[in-house]
């Protein structure tokens, strides 16, 4: 089952609830205490009644069942609305009734803390709309009903998860809301900006606990992701409490794994993982595209989409229509991806104009849909072959060829789904995937090499260029298409992720690059201060000893630039850069620098000492960062390949990606033009109300409040509210079990402890006797010799 593949959160939760809650002995273990833990108590708090008349306990277990309030709330209500008494009694009553609600919570007392919270509400003018609202429960909770905000009993409640105390507090109308900013500049988080930051800890403790989120939140699963993505930034922006933050966002992660691992059947497990949000359109309930699953990708829960619940889903709906895929071997594989490749343009042209056929709605499969991109793509980079043995007309200010137009068509077709990926997944999620910064850069550099290229033919066509000019201009309209070409191939590492024996070197080459980049801050401040000084020691040789410098060569810039010297700074950093690569060595001070015997013996010294920096220091400490991300990568190869492969499956399951790849999806299809007329008049005329939509194969129209939306989130809410019962029921059973264990069965787990011990106590003491025996009778044997030869 999928406990034996993924950490039981079960266990998992436990430890950190524990971890963070035993801090009334200790706090050694690195998590920092409660706050409310380290204030003392007030005196007399041992009588946790006290602040509130014991007459009131009595007559609520008398009328516990009873519709009419007790009238001993109606008569303190009288002395506590009286205007001379009210600030006395707000003053006096405060804090001890805060602090008698947190002992009564520590004490799991649900009868005496609802006497508390009823005198805590009525002494704050919180309860009169009790006066005209006769309920035959008692706990219900009026929605005009105001009540104090991120409550301290509550908080405490929610650290315990006590869920006797935590329902009475919800059904009372108490909330916990999200704490202010890090950065928020209100008067009370710039009051005490140190207390400020333990409460907003607290705070989290409590909405992380999964108790909490079990009670208030619709959707467990969403909050919990949300709630992990939230603390993760905390911990980054309080790194100084980045311990607890980062334990409270594993403790929603798993909590959410913990839920996943109750579905039973694939009813249940299609409907959570389908469910796109509350706030999602009719269109997405109506794609059934694995909504909470691009929720997951999106708050980089890598865990749950990793889970074998998740993965089968995803493979399921990925080959679902591909028979003997998963099945058959290499050679069945390569002949279906080749007959696809066949057939593709015919499949096309039929989907094209007959986009609600059976037949041709196959093309929207998944796998089906990811070989004719792959195939379109494979046939971009053949054409982008092809264009460096072809002469290029329109760098000589001609008529593009047909090569150049089919080019252009192409990379303007990948622009476009790009456009359309953007607009479906979000902003946040397209630009947190590097790839698709790749995919920007390529599309920019292709692009801008052809705007480049028409813009010196048309101001050509009207004017005359400088010569030089016109060379820096297509000089450098060619080395942006260079380097597109080189972006668009490296495109096809992206690719990798699908197989399993490549992932690992494709997600290695990704956490590679960015240690690269950090690695690049380092080298550059170094190479810069070496520059530096070698410069001036090259001013110093020939100025100091009142000698001219020799001339640079203005004529030709990027000839000087490149070639080896220090007589400008940007000169002496690409001649380090070179000797960092060992193409220039310490002979080039000879014929560079005036025949100075101190300054050259400077020189020597400065260049030697950035070799031993660039090529034994940087050099080793960058082998070192990349062999840790490689270990990294392995050591969790199995989350890592699946989160990848998911992401990468994710994005053609539903519209994240046009059905036809470039450069067709540049043509409007029949559908899209009824729909975007269709649209239009509805926007402007209000006609027709109805719009077209194309769902499981038919072509069905839903009005504006018509389709089964509602329907499908009652049926999600009672599979979560099913899912989480069987959730605490296994935690239940499972502490109800550790509490069993009794004082007999831990003496004889003790006692098989030490006799193990003893065993393997003995067992070294066997073997190294041994080993002294070997060495003694090869020492014996060796000492006969010795006497015969001497």
């Amino acid at each position: 089952m999928a406990t034996a593949q993924t950490p039981s959160p079960n266990g998992a939760v436990s430890k950190l609830v524990a971890a963070q809650l035993r801090m009334h002995t200790q706090s050694s273990d690195g998590f920092v205490r409660p706050l409310w833990l380290t204030d003392p108590p007030i005196e007399g708090q041992e009588l946790f009644f006290e602040g509130v008349p014991m007459i009131e306990l009595n007559e609520k277990r008398s009328t516990a069942s009873t519709v009419e309030r007790p009238n001993c709330f109606r008569s303190l209500r009288h002395k506590v609305n009286a205007p001379s008494e009210v600030n006395g009694c707000m003053l006096n009553h405060e804090s001890k009734l805060e602090e008698s609600l947190m002992k009564a919570v520590q004490e799991g007392n649900v009868q005496v803390i609802e006497v508390l919270i009823d005198h805590y509400l009525q002494l704050f003018n919180l309860e009169d709309f009790y006066e005209n609202n006769v309920s035959t429960n008692l706990g219900t909770a009026g929605n005009s009903r105001k009540t104090p905000v991120n409550f301290l009993p509550l908080v405490v409640a929610a650290h315990f998860g006590k869920y006797e105390v935590l329902k009475l507090f919800i059904s009372k109308g108490f909330t916990l809301e999200k704490p202010h900013d890090v950065l928020c500049e209100c008067c009370s988080c710039q009051e005490d900006y140190f207390r400020q930051s333990q409460k907003r800890l607290d705070v989290y403790r409590a909405m992380a606990n999964p108790m909490w989120i079990s009670l208030t939140g619709s959707d467990p699963f969403t909050t919990a992701f949300k709630l992990s993505r939230d603390l993760k930034t905390s911990a980054k922006q309080e790194d100084e409490f980045e311990k607890d933050y980062l334990a409270l966002s594993l403790q929603c992660s798993q909590f959410a794994l913990g839920l996943l691992d109750e579905c039973k059947t694939c009813k249940e497990q299609t409907t959570v993982l389908n469910f796109p949000g509350n706030e999602a359109s009719e269109e997405e309930f109506a794609e059934e595209a694995l909504g909470l699953l691009h929720h997951a990708i999106s708050y980089g829960q890598k865990e749950f989409v990793a889970h074998p619940f998740c993965q089968h889903l995803l493979m399921s709906r990925v080959f679902g229509g591909v028979p003997y895929w998963r099945t058959r071997g290499i050679t069945f594989r390569i002949f279906y991806v080749m007959t696809q490749v066949l057939i593709y343009p015919f499949m096309a042209f039929l989907y094209f104009f007959c986009p609600f056929l059976a037949l041709s709605r196959k093309i929207k499969r998944p796998f089906i849909k990811f070989i004719n991109h792959t195939a379109s793509f494979v046939i971009f980079l053949s054409l982008l072959a092809a264009s460096s043995h072809e002469r290029f007309n329109i760098r000589f200010s001609q008529v593009p060829s047909a090569l150049e137009w089919i080019i252009l068509l192409w990379i303007l077709g990948i622009a476009w789904g790009e456009c359309k990926q953007v607009r479906h997944d979000g902003v946040f999620r397209y630009l947190s995937s590097g790839w698709n910064w790749m995919d920007m850069g390529m599309v920019v550099l292709i692009l801008g090499a052809y705007l480049v290229w028409f813009g010196r033919a048309i101001v050509g066509k009207y004017t005359d260029i400088d010569c030089v000019a016109d060379h820096f201009i297509l000089s450098a309209a060619d080395g942006l298409y260079a380097m597109g070409v080189v972006a668009s191939f490296f495109r096809l590492v992206y690719l990798c992720q699908i197989s399993r024996y490549l992932g690992l070197l494709q997600l290695s080459l990704s956490r590679m690059v960015r240690v690269i980049f950090q690695f690049a801050f380092i080298s550059v401040v170094m190479l810069i201060s070496f520059s530096v000084s070698m410069t001036m020691l090259y001013s110093s040789s020939f100025e100091a000893y009142g000698q001219e410098r020799p001339g640079i060569n203005d004529t030709d810039v990027i000839h000087s630039l490149l070639s080896k010297g220090y007589h400008s700074l940007i000169t002496t950093m690409v001649t380090l850069m070179w000797a960092s690569l060992d193409m220039i060595t310490l002979d080039s001070l000879l014929e560079v620098f005036k025949d100075q015997s101190l300054i050259r013996i400077w020189t020597a010294i400065l260049f030697t000492l950035y070799h031993a920096a660039s090529l034994i220091v940087l050099l080793n400490m960058l082998i070192a960062m990349m062999s840790n991300s490689y270990q990294r990568v392995e050591d969790n190869i199995e989350t890592e390949y699946k989160f990848a492969r998911a992401q990468l499956w994710a994005d053609y399951i539903g519209d994240g990606v046009a059905t036809l790849p470039p450069p067709l999806n540049l043509i409007p299809s029949p559908k899209t033009i009824v729909r975007w007329v269709f649209k239009l008049t509805n926007k402007c005329f209000g006609v027709p109300q109805r719009l077209p939509c194309c769902v499981k194969g038919t072509f069905r129209v839903y009005q504006q409040r018509s389709m089964d939306v509602e329907q499908k989130k009652q049926c999600y809410q009672n599979v979560v509210r099913e899912l989480i019962s069987r959730y605490w029921a296994r935690r239940r059973l499972k502490k109800n079990s550790s509490e069993n264990v009794n004082a007999d069965e831990m003496a004889a787990m003790a006692t098989v402890k030490e006799e193990v011990a003893d065993m393997l106590s003995e067992i070294r003491n066997i073997l190294s006797t041994n080993k002294r025996n070997k060495s003694r009778e090869r020492m014996l044997r060796f000492e006969p010799q010795v006497t015969l030869e001497v």
